[in-house]
C-alpha cells in the first residue's frame, strides 16, 4: 500500500507571523536611476521593500503586481509632467487609494500647492535627509493619506 506524501501544514499562528513580518512596499518612480538607487537604499534601511519604476507605465505594472503602501515620485522638469502623472494615477482604480509623495528640488510654495491640488499627500524638498524621508512616509501612512505634509531637506 502506497502512503500518501506528507503535506506540510502551517498552523494558523505561523501563517499570521509570516504575513505580519512582510515589509510594506514603497514604489519609487523617477527617470534618474541614481536617485532611485539612493532612495531604495534609504528606504530599505527604514525596513521597507522597494520597487522601482522609470515612469508612469512601469509604475502601473508594479502597482498591479505589488500593491505598494505608498508611491514616491522623484519630480522632474517640466513640473507639469509630474502633475499629469499624479492625475493619471489618481484616476486609475489600482492606484487611486495609494498615497503619493513628491520629491522635488523646488521649494516654491506654488509647486507644493499644485502638487497637493493634484492629489499628493506629501512633498519632500531635496536634498532630503533620511530621517525626514522616514518621518514623511510614516506621517502620510499614519494619517491614511488625509493630511498634507511638506518636509524640507536640511531642516
Amino acid at each position: 500500500m502506497n502512503a500518501l506524501p506528507k503535506q506540510s501544514v502551517i498552523p494558523g499562528d505561523e501563517i499570521f507571523k509570516q504575513i505580519s513580518r512582510a515589509k510594506p512596499v514603497v514604489l519609487v518612480t523617477g527617470a534618474d536611476s541614481d536617485t532611485r538607487r539612493m532612495l531604495k537604499f534609504g528606504l530599505e534601511m527604514c525596513n521597507y521593500e522597494v520597487a522601482e519604476a522609470r515612469g508612469f507605465e512601469e509604475s502601473m505594472i508594479i502597482v498591479k503586481k505589488k500593491r505598494p503602501c505608498l508611491i514616491l515620485i522623484d519630480a522632474i522638469l517640466p513640473f507639469v509632467e509630474n502633475l499629469r502623472a499624479l492625475d493619471r494615477m489618481q484616476n486609475t482604480v489600482e492606484a487611486r487609494d495609494i498615497p503619493i509623495v513628491l520629491l522635488s528640488g523646488f521649494s516654491q510654495k506654488n509647486f507644493q500647492r499644485d502638487a497637493f491640488e493634484h492629489g499628493a499627500k506629501g512633498f519632500l524638498v531635496k536634498p532630503v535627509e533620511w530621517d525626514k524621508l522616514e518621518q514623511c512616509i510614516d506621517k502620510v501612512l499614519q494619517k491614511g493619506g488625509n493630511e498634507r505634509r511638506v518636509f524640507r531637506g536640511g531642516q
